[in-house]
């Protein structure tokens, strides 16, 4: 099953699902959780877009990005948005908070997939996981454009395994959980 982190969450606990990998932000009564891996929400933008917003100005305003990580600074640009409920949606409208700002949001998608492709292709800036932004896109592609990190914006999280915590030791979710493992370290 796939489905965005809270249908996750609740099919685990309405017995629906067995396991679920998921970033579980909050302490979850009956869960037992392994960590699978961290990410980093980042912010990305192309530089197609920016040259087509700012013109000869791009380079002074992505070297302004570079050192302040000021949102502000792309109020000209269209915002991409996921769901308040996934951990993107979560933290982008909390740096967007912090920013005092009001965005223009040209499209918002539960898919992020999508909303990292329109990115590349110019049609706005996207809080994205970097994991994610980099399996996405090439090479070539994450060359294009211009990705911030958010040092002290609190933009890390876990993804975990969890799973109802009175359910014994079960072989399969043991292997199932050390071949993710393996494979992520890839």
């Amino acid at each position: 099953m796939e489905g965005k982190n809270d249908a996750l969450v609740e099919a685990l606990h309405e017995g629906e699902i067995d396991l679920a990998i998921a970033d579980f932000p909050e302490d979850f009564r009956g869960i037992a959780l392994e960590p699978y891996y961290e990410d980093e929400i980042v912010l990305a933008v192309s530089d197609k877009l920016l040259l087509d917003r700012f013109g000869d100005g791009i380079n002074e305003v992505k070297k302004a990005l570079a050192e302040t990580r000021d949102v502000r600074l792309l109020l000209e640009v269209s915002f991409l948005m996921s769901s308040a409920l996934s951990v993107s949606g979560r933290i982008a409208r909390k740096l967007i908070r912090q920013a005092g700002i009001v965005p223009e949001v040209k499209t918002s998608s539960g898919n992020m997939e999508t909303l990292i492709e329109m990115c590349y292709l110019g049609e706005g800036v996207c809080f994205c996981p970097e994991k994610l932004l980099r399996n996405l896109l090439s090479e070539d592609q994450l060359s294009a454009m211009t990705v911030l990190r958010f040092p002290e914006g609190g933009t890390r999280y876990t993804v975990q395994f969890g799973w109802p915590d009175e359910e014994k030791d079960w072989p399969l979710r043991r292997d199932f959980i050390r071949l993710a493992k393996t494979a992520e370290a890839l």
